[in-house]
């Protein structure tokens, strides 16, 4: 069966080496007879699992010791809620800085819980960018800042983690929507509060949610369980019975284990994050360079895995889209919010599948653009 490169947003296509070992080893774990899906998830097999999928997570990532592993449902949208269930204060303060499509949902989901100020401010005119640090007015009785660290649909991205303390919000958790760039490069995480990624990106398939708590910010420990929150989604139970308080996804958290020992095999995350660099440099570089397509995002602020473009004589989208199709690229059509033409590069996309794009790409401006002037 020949593949197609899939360019989707999520779910994304997985490493065909990634699908083999899934068919071949969850039908029978270890000789037990018994599929991963049909594992007791409190059984020492599944919990064996558990515990190598949170050391290869800590590993890969560098995690201080301070932090926590969670496998939790719900997806990033779920933790829009399951966040301000949790860490509000009692004042119900929380600020959130908007940069796109998925961080004003999460803005939008808090509402219903808390008082939420937008701490930065959008540019309407120019290109998006992000708002410098120092311009951001944070509360400084908030329970935490949110932020999206990768925008999907707007294709936006923090070339670094904020660091609140030069702002002197130090004792403000930060929490990070990390979905979408989690595990694509280095990321310097080490005094944020929370983060959280939905797997079916870069780490596995649709179903699990990965919190990363830093128990030395956030103290769930010590807290009482929030009564406005529903015992499944308490992160405190979620870390005292080990992500298993309810049956968590165990064909999922598998998949993420072996998406992880692929990462490592691929010579971590180090590695990948250059790999992914030289994807989106090669297509960034053919956009700046090109008459037919555009990009409207500050070059500053370009997300390395979700690269938005344009056709500047938008009646072209359908034959692009068609024939990209007919050469195996599919799902590149953008987002419905934003529309033109999105291509995700995540972890599993090869260079190949890049350089396949950009031929087609090249072809299709030969053919249109000189047709037209």
């Amino acid at each position: 069966m020949k593949r197609p490169f899939n360019f989707g947003a999520g779910p994304a296509q997985l490493p065909e080496k990634v699908l083999r070992r899934l068919s071949e080893e969850a039908i029978n774990w270890k000789g037990s007879g018994m599929a991963v899906a049909e594992l007791p998830h409190r059984g020492k097999l599944f919990q064996e699992i558990i515990e190598e999928t949170k050391l290869l997570t800590a590993s890969l990532l560098g995690l201080p010791d301070s932090f926590e592993v969670l496998f939790m449902q719900g997806g990033a949208r779920g933790q829009n809620a399951i966040i301000p269930m949790n860490l509000l204060n009692e004042n119900k303060k929380c600020d959130h800085v908007v940069t796109g499509f998925w961080s004003r949902i999460s803005a939008l989901e808090a509402r219903k819980y808390a008082n939420v100020w937008v701490a930065n401010k959008i540019s309407t005119t120019g290109l998006k960018s992000i708002q410098s640090l120092s311009e951001w007015e944070v509360r400084s009785d908030s329970s935490y800042v949110h932020l999206c660290a990768n925008e999907t649909v707007d294709g936006i991205e923090f070339r670094e983690i904020p660091d609140l303390a030069s702002i002197g919000r130090d004792t403000i958790p930060l929490v990070i929507d990390a979905s979408s760039n989690l595990f694509t490069r280095k990321l310097n995480i080490k005094n944020v509060g929370l983060l959280y990624a939905g797997a079916q990106k870069n780490i596995g398939i649709a179903g699990l949610t990965v919190v990363l708590l830093n128990k030395k910010i956030v103290d769930i420990e010590s807290q009482d369980s929030p009564t406005i929150c529903p015992s499944v989604f308490s992160y405190k139970n979620a870390f005292l019975n080990n992500s298993c308080y309810n049956t968590p996804p165990t064909l999922a958290i598998l998949t993420t284990k072996l998406m992880l020992e692929w990462i490592l095999e691929m010579g971590g995350v180090a590695a990948v994050g250059e790999q992914n660099e030289k994807k989106a440099k090669a297509m960034y570089d053919f956009i700046d360079n090109s008459r037919l397509y555009s990009n409207d995002v500050d070059a500053a602020y370009r997300s390395l895995v979700n690269i938005k473009f344009f056709i500047k004589q938008p009646e072209l989208e359908t034959n692009f889209l068609t024939g990209a199709e007919e050469r195996g690229l599919i799902n590149l059509k953008g987002h419905p919010s934003i529309g033109g033409i999105r291509a995700s590069f995540y972890n599993s996309m090869p260079m190949e599948g890049v350089l396949r794009l950009l031929d087609w790409m090249s072809l299709f401006e030969k053919e249109y653009y000189y047709e037209t002037h």
